[in-house]
């Protein structure tokens, strides 16, 4: 299980406890002493805000295990949960999954990011072939037609068509209980 604590920010006396779960399995955030449950799903991030009590030591314990995360706070609590897009997704299991995550050419990184139209229609197959690019692999090497296939039906999965509007490929900036820029779109 992978989980990333961040941030902690005392804004106006509120203490805000930030959770994102990198790992492919839901994670569930129990809040103690009362139980309450929260599903974090894969990408997400989750922020629980509260009010520490005036005058009183706040104590805040965290247990993270194979069967999710248990948090102490005994005092009234906000939940806020920021989901990844379909983008995000599509990465995460292009680049973590599958391995293809760009290269480095002439001593800069290079990724698909880098590659995509900056306006128009992406197909499935055009995506495919730009993530092989960025790892510098040409789509007539003899493996790149099975890694084609795979990448294109991720697309598909991730994103429900095989070919969308290449200003949907955004990533969710967005942080618990801060809405204003929610998105970017990484294409040029």
């Amino acid at each position: 299980m992978k989980l990333h604590q961040g941030w902690s920010a005392n804004l106006a006396e509120m203490t805000i406890l930030q959770f994102e779960n990198e790992d492919p399995k839901p994670l569930v955030l129990t809040i103690e002493p009362r139980g309450d449950k929260h599903e974090i799903p894969h990408l997400a991030i989750a922020g629980v805000r509260f009010t520490p009590r005036d005058g009183l030591e706040t104590r805040h314990y965290c247990s993270v295990s194979e069967y999710g995360l248990s948090l102490w706070c005994d005092v009234d609590y906000e939940i806020d949960i920021v989901h990844p897009t379909a983008y995000q997704r599509l990465m995460w299991d292009v680049c973590a999954r599958g391995g293809w995550c760009g290269s480095i050419v002439n001593g800069h990184p290079l990724r698909v990011l880098d590659l995509l139209p900056s306006s128009g229609a992406i197909t499935a197959q055009a995506f495919a072939e730009l993530v092989l690019q960025a790892d510098g692999c040409a789509t007539d090497w003899p493996p790149a037609a099975r890694h084609l296939r795979q990448i294109e039906a991720r697309f598909v999965e991730h994103l429900g068509s095989a070919s969308v509007d290449v200003r949907t490929l955004t990533y969710n900036l967005a942080r618990p209980f801060e809405r204003e820029a929610t998105t970017e779109n990484p294409a040029p």
